[in-house]
């Protein structure tokens, strides 16, 4: 565990006191304002707060899970049979070839609306002498999609499924680690609202996500493609918060303050679901126009601790004006979990290993 001993935090921001009540579900949930001249909700303009729920209401509060695990990949019927290798040999149309297929699953991802429930985001890096495409051109039947199941806890036995094909594949050029003629793709699958009685209940239902992929071959009278075996994710939301990063909401200057930029933390209108386990705090970090990272640290800054940028889940900043001109910002962030000794000093359990990246352009 790193002990930082420094702490400062400068709060000069004085706004109308207001009482805000929007969709949440329970003031619960809040946490305990651990951080010395934290600023609050109770800063903000009523502006402000409209502007951060129309937001949050729209995007849906989230969190990224970075992976990079590697699934077992094969080739498969309409039905998302395995084909076995003897079969393979029969696979004729636009097919370059037919080697093995190699998949990592990137990234997943989830976002909230208390009015909607759930939605489910995950990415796949695929390599493939193939080629993966959003329909079959020779069959228009069989689509790209995601598969999410989810089980019963207690006997294992489904209680839903959903198959979404809100897919988008990126052809990310030659990959010739595996060898001539593989391409590398990178597939992203977005699912349907899923009620919340399923995903923040890890005690009842399991929950467990894969892919049928379609590609452009076919064995002369039926489809061919790609599946990934199902991957089991946990409830990331109710687990260690450092085994995720909770969205940092960002916005450009124009609607929240005469400033370059507002920085907010993963919910500051306290909008987050029963059972979330927040982290403490949020370390972020902003380069401008590619140049080094930079802390948030000027007089409107949140709290700093021996020299990094922290915000709480309900805490905001904003980096420094810059003099006229147009600016490409980049902010990187990461959950951490810890808490203050007996002398007041705070000790960092965890934190990512993993930084979530977001970049902004802006004219002053």
């Amino acid at each position: 565990m790193n002990k930082l001993s420094s702490f400062y935090g400068v709060s000069t921001l004085v706004f109308f006191f207001i009482i805000f009540i929007g969709c949440k579900k329970t003031d619960d949930n809040k946490g305990n304002n651990i951080f010395p001249n934290e600023q609050s909700i109770s800063n903000l303009s009523p502006k402000t707060i409209e502007l951060l729920n129309e937001r949050m209401k729209k995007e849906g509060r989230s969190f990224t899970v970075q992976l990079n695990k590697k699934l077992e990949t094969y080739y498969s019927d309409k039905n998302g049979n395995r084909i076995s290798p003897m079969s393979q040999r029969t696979i004729i149309s636009a097919c370059t070839g037919f080697t093995d297929a190699y998949s990592t699953l990137l990234e997943y991802k989830q976002s909230f609306d208390c009015t909607y429930g759930y939605k489910l985001s995950w990415k796949y890096q695929i390599s493939t002498d193939n080629n993966i495409v959003e329909q079959n051109p020779a069959f228009t039947s069989q689509k790209s999609k995601g598969i999410i199941r989810i089980f019963n806890v207690g006997d294992g036995t489904p209680a839903y499924q959903q198959m979404p094909e809100n897919v988008t594949i990126t052809d990310m050029g030659a990959d010739p680690f595996y060898g001539s003629g593989y391409e590398s793709f990178i597939v992203e699958i977005e699912s349907d609202y899923i009620s919340d009685i399923y995903i923040n209940n890890a005690m009842a239902y399991s929950l467990k996500m894969g892919a049928q992929l379609a590609i452009d071959c076919t064995n002369g009278t039926a489809p061919v493609g790609i599946t990934i075996t199902d991957y089991g994710f946990p409830n990331y939301g109710s687990g260690r918060p450092c085994d995720r990063n909770d969205k940092v909401w960002i916005f450009p200057g124009g609607g929240i303050a005469s400033v370059g930029f507002a920085v907010f933390g993963v919910d500051p209108i306290y909008n987050c679901p029963i059972g979330y386990n927040y982290p403490t705090a949020q370390e972020v970090e902003y380069s401008v126009n590619g140049g080094g990272w930079q802390n948030i640290s000027n007089a409107f800054s949140s709290s700093l601790l021996s020299g990094k940028t922290y915000l709480t889940p309900f805490d905001f900043a904003f980096p420094p004006l810059l003099p006229s001109g147009t600016y490409s910002y980049t902010f990187r962030y990461r959950n951490i979990d810890g808490e203050f000794d007996h002398e007041g000093n705070f000790i960092i359990d965890c934190e990512n290993t993993f930084y979530t990246y977001e970049t902004w352009e802006i004219t002053y």
